[in-house]
C-alpha cells in the first residue's frame, strides 16, 4: 500500500527482525508491480538506520515499543522539511490512561510526550484503533 504512493524513481525501505516471515514477506513484494522500488531489510533497526543513506520523505513506525524514541532519534535528521514521521499504535489499546502503566505503555506515554514537546516537528495524534500519531518536520 505504501509503495502505491512512491514518486517515479522513488524508494520503499521496509527493515523486519523476524526472520521466519521472510520468504513469505520478499515473496509479497516480488509479485508487487512495485517489487523494484521495494528495498526489504532484515535486522535490527537500531543497526540497520544508520547503515541506510540518503533521507527519508516518510517514516512509518510501527515495532517493538521500548525503541519508538530511538528510532524517532535516528530519523529525525534525515527527514527533510515537510516530510512525515508516522509512529502506530501510540494508544496502545487505551493503557496509556491506566494509573500503573506496564514497561511498554511506559515506552509509549514517554516516547508520546518526546515527540509532542519535540520543536522540529508538529504532531497530531489520530485516536483510530490504536492510535497514530503523525509527526511533520518543521
Amino acid at each position: 500500500c505504501l509503495a502505491e504512493g512512491l514518486r517515479p524513481g522513488g524508494r520503499l525501505v521496509t527493515i523486519d527482525k523476524n526472520e521466519e516471515l521472510e520468504d513469505r514477506v520478499r515473496g509479497y513484494f516480488q509479485s508487487s508491480s512495485f517489487s523494484n522500488q521495494i528495498d526489504y531489510r532484515i535486522g535490527d533497526a537500531r543497526q540497520v538506520i544508520p547503515a541506510l543513506t540518503g533521507t527519508f520523505d516518510m517514516v512509518f513506525i510501527d515495532a517493538d515499543k521500548e525503541s519508538y524514541s530511538l528510532y524517532f532519534d535516528l530519523v529525525i535528521e534525515r527527514v527533510p522539511t515537510g516530510g512525515w514521521i508516522l509512529a502506530d499504535n501510540v494508544l496502545w489499546s487505551g493503557k496509556v490512561v491506566e494509573p500503573k502503566p506496564d514497561k511498554d505503555t511506559g515506552a509509549i506515554l514517554a516516547f508520546n510526550d518526546k515527540v509532542v514537546k519535540d520543536k522540529r516537528v508538529n504532531c497530531l495524534l489520530l485516536p483510530v484503533r490504536d492510535g497514530l500519531m503523525l509527526m511533520q518536520k518543521l
